[in-house]
């Protein structure tokens, strides 16, 4: 497997084909960074409220949940719409990013295979597979390594250090499951979007997968990290610099308006949400497309088993191994092919030249020779008149006649005993 040339196809897809990003890239990559975002934002507030760093005895979660009802209370009026508003961003970060892979990875699938692709054929195939894919994201998301360290954090800060090191073993233990699982499952996804897999055949087809290529799919994996993390330094590098230097001359510009900095504040925050969606975006179609193509080639070799009495060779090898069976069929075939051929043609020639020949000789003369008792027979002179010589196909029919009528007809009996 070319992991260079896997890479470059990828990136190339990703680049020639935008509008996977627009529809499948960005919008599930801004839900699940807001999302992302907000859930961070509360465990560093959660951790910062614990009894840990400060001694007091209500957490985040009640401050949270009181500063929402005060709002409501106090805007009554905005409490309906708000609402919906969540209830509809919920829903929307519970299922479009699940519905929007399966759909990227069958427009990337079948593109790949030279079929009939895009957005729309891409949704279309993707809701079929919808149902499958979201149970085994409900699945997996409950041992994913992610998963683990928030309940470890909950653990902690809810629980105390105490009871923290306690279970710090068993912690340790399901962690290095749940990678191993993560990547045992890594092509569990493919084999039901792809290949239309129930969700157990789907998870023991990966896992067979992994460890009959586990080379590839480590260092496919390896890869795929360094790229990710590569692009996020450098999207840092190249927004972090500009928005300091925004928010600096803000700040300046409004020390004594401080509804202004809030206003300022909140469009530069926007605008870095909509920046940090999109290159989220085109990662995770880039992502997509280097599984997606990884998956098909991999999942394109044979399988030898133990029965199996050939030796599975190198590609080289078994390049040479056929240019060189190759070449003794051929010349075989060809040896066989000519005498074939060649005896046809020497008895078509044999006949040919056999009856011209006759032809020439013009005259037949027969001697004497003695028949029956003694009796003696006179030469005679047999001239073929020229008007009436027969044709060469005329005469090759006759001969073939006669042939047929010499085999048929019985021999005359020529024993001695008979009178």
């Amino acid at each position: 497997m070319n992991y260079r040339q896997t890479i470059i196809d990828s990136w190339k897809f990703t680049q020639e084909n935008k509008r996977l990003i627009y529809w499948f890239g960005f919008l599930p990559s801004f839900l699940t960074t807001t999302v992302g975002i907000g859930y961070i934002a509360y465990q560093f507030f959660a951790f910062k409220k614990s009894y840990l760093f400060n001694e007091t005895d209500e957490s985040f979660l009640n401050d949270v949940v009181g500063f929402v009802w005060n709002f409501l209370k106090t805007h009554a009026s905005l409490s309906v719409p708000l609402i919906i508003v969540a209830i509809i961003i919920a829903v929307l970060w519970f299922l479009v990013p699940t519905l929007f892979k399966a759909s990227a990875i069958q427009a990337i699938a079948r593109a790949k295979n030279g079929q009939k692709s895009g957005v729309g054929v891409g949704l279309k195939y993707g809701m079929l597979v919808f149902l499958p894919l979201f149970e085994f994201h409900l699945l997996v998301k409950t041992f994913a390594p992610f998963s683990i360290i928030i309940e470890m954090g909950f653990v902690l800060r809810n629980l105390g250090p105490a009871i923290f090191q306690m279970m710090i073993p068993a912690f340790v233990l399901i962690f290095v499951v749940s990678i191993a699982l993560f990547l045992l499952f890594t092509y569990s996804d493919l084999f039901i979007i792809v290949d239309d897999e129930g969700i157990l055949s789907a998870m023991k087809k990966s896992a067979k997968l992994v460890i009959f290529n586990w080379q590839q799919t480590f260092l496919i994996t390896f890869l795929m990290i360094i790229i990710g993390v590569r692009i996020v330094i450098q999207a840092i590098l190249v927004f972090l610099i500009p928005a300091i230097v925004l928010l600096t001359g803000a700040f300046l510009a409004t020390l004594a308006l401080e509804s202004a900095l809030l206003v300022v504040a909140g469009a530069v925050g926007v605008v870095a949400l909509v920046v940090a969606a999109y290159l989220g975006g085109i990662v995770d179609i880039f992502s997509y497309a280097v599984w997606t193509f990884t998956f098909l080639e991999l999942t394109s070799q044979k399988e030898v088993s133990a029965r199996e009495s050939a030796r599975v060779l190198p590609k080289v090898e078994r390049a040479q191994d056929g240019m060189q069976n190759g070449m003794q069929a051929g010349v075989q075939n060809g040896m066989q092919a000519g005498a074939q051929n060649g005896m046809q043609a020497g008895m078509q020639n044999g006949m040919q030249a056999g009856v011209q020949n006759g032809m020439q000789a013009g005259n037949v003369s027969v001697g004497s020779a003695p028949v029956g008792s003694g009796a003696t027979v006179s030469a005679l002179a047999v001239s073929a008149p020229t008007e009436s010589m027969p044709t060469v196909s005329t005469l090759a029919e006759s001969t073939s006649v006669e042939r047929v009528s010499s085999e048929t007809s019985p021999e005359p009996d020529t024993s001695p005993f008979v009178s």
